[in-house]
């Protein structure tokens, strides 16, 4: 009986032991902070980034200037001479600019805060940084439609080398308007420019062209603020039965 007694009490312990359940830990729920709530719209998605976005020059010069964002993360500066654009990223709400000076050659950083980003606009913000300020998408909105190429080569007759810092500039535009201002369409930056032939390919949206309209390239070598190149006669494309593969043949400027 003593046996079966303590037996029992062991079995009792043992049962009570497994009956008694441990609750489990308690999961915070995940809170998102207001900043990282903040609608999309305001700021806009990575797609939206890509393009050429200009703005009028500072300081009271005329003209305009601005960056070209490429898709493959390469960046270009507009009619900026006094910077050489090198890449960009974007990194939460800010744009990240990689440039360098002939002066200065290490790469230089400027981190520029997304106050706003829509399919025609682009706003930046930072202290005292010469690219901070408000861009329009040269061209027009960004449509979702189907894509467009003109390609070429670019070349001159000319036996001389280009400068290290040379850039060419290609530009799709419209000529069909009256006064005889071209519209842009679309634009390339290429910085690897060391020899000609140099090649050129220039995206564009399908929807923006008109079949009753009329399209040329326009081509020009930039290097140290100057232009040394430019083409001087008409380069007409895509409508009209002309090409969409061109070659431009640029020339110096006349003085």
């Amino acid at each position: 009986m003593k046996k079966m007694g303590l037996m029992g009490l062991v079995m009792m312990i043992f049962l009570a032991g497994c009956g008694s359940s441990r609750s489990a830990p308690a999961v915070a729920p995940m809170v998102t902070s207001p900043e990282k709530q903040q609608s999309a719209s305001s700021t806009g998605g990575a797609d939206l980034l890509p393009g050429v976005w200009m703005r009028p020059i500072r300081d009271g010069v005329s003209g305009t200037e601005g960056l070209s964002l490429q898709p493959n993360g390469e960046l270009a500066l507009v009619n900026i001479y006094s910077l050489k654009g090198m890449n960009w990223r974007r990194s939460g709400d800010t744009l990240v600019l990689t440039t360098r000076t002939e002066k200065y050659p290490e790469p230089y950083e400027s981190r520029l805060k997304i106050e706003s980003l829509t399919d025609t606009s682009l706003s930046l913000s930072a202290r005292e940084d010469y690219l901070a300020g408000t861009y329009t998408r040269e061209g027009g909105p960004l449509r979702q439609g189907a894509r467009g190429k003109v390609k070429g080569t670019v070349i001159y007759l000319q036996r001389i080398a280009l400068p290290p810092d040379a850039v060419l500039q290609v530009r799709l535009v419209d000529v069909s308007p009256q006064g005889g201002t071209p519209v842009p369409v679309a634009t390339q930056t290429v910085s690897r420019t060391s020899q000609v032939p140099i090649a050129f390919e220039v995206g564009y949206d399908t929807a923006a062209i008109r079949p009753d309209h009329r399209y040329e390239i326009e081509a020009r070598i930039i290097a140290a603020g100057k232009t040394l190149f430019v083409n001087a006669s008409p380069c007409p494309v895509l409508t009209g039965g002309n090409p969409e593969t061109v070659e431009v043949v640029v020339s110096p400027p006349a003085r």
